[in-house]
């Protein structure tokens, strides 16, 4: 039997960019195609587990709203990992703020070492994500001061209901992460 592979990642961003959405797909494993039911926003704190390939990732999801931000280093401490960062991908206008306010967090907050995944959610509600992963790539290149030992990545999903799992890109992205996070540490 294959030992599991315990990790912790912090999960942020801002309101209404589909982090919890995103957590209770990939905790619940729901199929494709599966609706979300009654998600509400966080306001403060969850944690969930999240099971995939011979790994249980424990996800510190904390609160996008703007009074939250400040906070945000507190989970940190807790969540030595990884950072997954969500961005409404189908809110161009809004990225520019979003990208601000994980550049304020790094400059105070950011492990040296860390892999840091940039998850555009809601591709299914644009016709062409490439856009926004052009906009958000060139913002990644300031951030890589905060992180020189670590790995920053770009990458767009759906969390909504999607035909199927490669569409969802869900999984890849926790992938990715996955194997960031062994490489940190060696394995």
């Amino acid at each position: 039997m294959e030992e599991i592979k315990h990790r912790q990642v912090l999960l942020l961003g801002l309101e209404s960019a589909g982090k919890t959405t995103i957590v209770t797909r990939l905790s619940e494993q729901m199929p494709p195609g599966e609706a979300v039911p009654g998600v509400e926003p966080t306001n403060g704190f969850s944690v969930k587990s999240l099971h995939h390939e011979g790994y249980q990732i424990e996800c510190w999801e904390v609160g996008g709203a703007d009074h939250l931000h400040k906070h945000w280093w507190r989970y940190k401490r807790r969540t030595q990992q990884g950072l997954i960062y969500v961005v409404d991908g189908s809110d161009v206008g809004q990225i520019p703020k979003a990208m601000k306010v994980l550049e304020d967090f790094l400059q105070e907050h950011a492990t040296p070492s860390w892999p840091i995944l940039i998850l555009a959610n809601k591709k299914d509600l644009v016709s062409d994500t490439k856009e926004i992963e052009e906009l958000l790539s060139t913002s990644t290149e300031q951030l890589k001061k905060f992180v020189p030992f670590g790995s920053i990545k770009v990458m767009s999903c759906s969390a909504a209901p999607a035909p199927s799992p490669a569409d969802q890109g869900l999984y890849d992205a926790l992938e990715w992460v996955e194997r960031s996070i062994d490489y940190n540490m060696g394995l």
